[in-house]
């Protein structure tokens, strides 16, 4: 069962739980073989305190059918991963500097444009100019702008838009 349910056998379905080798990726055959061979000594031939034993002293709690196999038993967690934002709300494409940029900002420095930019009101006017201003002056060090902006807020929103369309 383990080597056709990815590690899974129904009392591990039912448990959340899912045997992977060491390293984290699915059983092979050996590894089911190894491990499941080993059950003999583990449960039928110690009666079980052979297990018992071995996962007592053990850092992971590994049987030996598992130290034997090199593979661990987990607890399986569903991660709900939100899907990540590419707008920005209240864009205004009115008066953006549209020219074509020589460097660009990655992914990361992009999102945290964006994430400022759609989070603006839950900050106090004095603190949002600040941020915006050292957000500003950081992307046109980055990018190599010469400009000057009188508001950095629309600034960073150009700059954006700007990556947006390439």
């Amino acid at each position: 069962m383990e080597m056709i349910f990815n590690g899974k056998t129904i009392g591990k379905m039912i448990l959340g739980l899912r045997a992977i080798n060491y390293e984290g990726d699915y059983l092979d055959f050996k590894s089911c073989f190894i491990r499941n061979f080993f059950r003999v000594f583990d449960v039928y031939m110690t009666f079980c305190l052979g297990a018992f034993f071995c996962m007592i002293f053990n850092k992971d709690f590994r049987r030996i059918g598992d130290l034997a196999a090199n593979t661990i038993v987990i607890r399986e967690s569903k991660f709900n991963i939100p899907v990540p934002d590419f707008k920005i709300s209240n864009m205004k494409d009115e008066n953006l500097d549209t020219t074509r940029l020589t460097r660009h900002l990655s992914e990361k420095e992009l999102y945290i444009i964006r994430q400022f930019l759609n989070s603006l009101e839950k900050f106090p006017e004095t603190k949002r100019k600040v941020l915006a201003l050292k957000l500003a002056n950081t992307v046109m060090a980055k990018l190599n702008d010469p400009e000057t902006q009188d508001n950095p807020v629309e600034y960073l929103r150009s700059v954006y838009m700007r990556h947006k369309d390439e």
